[in-house]
């Protein structure tokens, strides 16, 4: 016995179809909860992807602020000075770092920490250290999370001879 007699017409055959269990047709019934589900987990998701976008700037951020520390230490360690010239040294080694750190967005220069020091070793040679703060700052104020997070980095070189 046929379950669809012949007369029947298109509109009736889909309602049976969808009637028999055939989601995938037009008039699934689950339409409105799959709408209702994705008005629920939408915000849920937008808001982990602008999270996961504000704080992977960070790496970013520590990645720049490492090289100044290094490339100040290595402008300092490559040149030699006295007393009579140590502040043109150190002007010399602080703008290495600020034109490093001036690859960050949105950089200022009065936000950045600089402490340069030297000590001499066993070998009579300068051992220069440099250290950089610069705070990074969340695009976001999220609740919960301070919205600066200072980033600091330490490096120690040995002047050549």
């Amino acid at each position: 016995m046929n379950r669809f007699p012949s007369n029947n017409t298109k509109r009736e055959w889909q309602m049976r179809a969808c009637m028999m269990g055939n989601f995938g047709s037009w008039r699934s019934p689950r339409h409105g909860a799959i709408a209702t589900e994705f008005a629920f987990v939408a915000p849920v998701l937008l808001l982990l992807a602008i999270a996961c976008a504000d704080f992977g700037r960070i790496p970013g951020h520590t990645h720049v602020v490492s090289n100044a520390a290094r490339s100040g230490a290595e402008t300092g360690g490559s040149k030699k000075f006295t007393d009579f010239t140590r502040p043109s040294w150190e002007a010399d080694v602080k703008q290495s770092i600020e034109n490093e750190l001036a690859n960050l967005p949105s950089f200022d220069p009065n936000r950045m920490e600089i402490d340069v020091s030297t000590t001499v070793d066993s070998s009579g040679l300068h051992v220069v250290t440099v250290e950089v703060m610069y705070p990074f700052m969340t695009s976001v104020a999220w609740p919960g999370i301070p919205r600066e997070t200072n980033i600091r980095r330490r490096v120690v070189y040995r002047q050549f001879r």
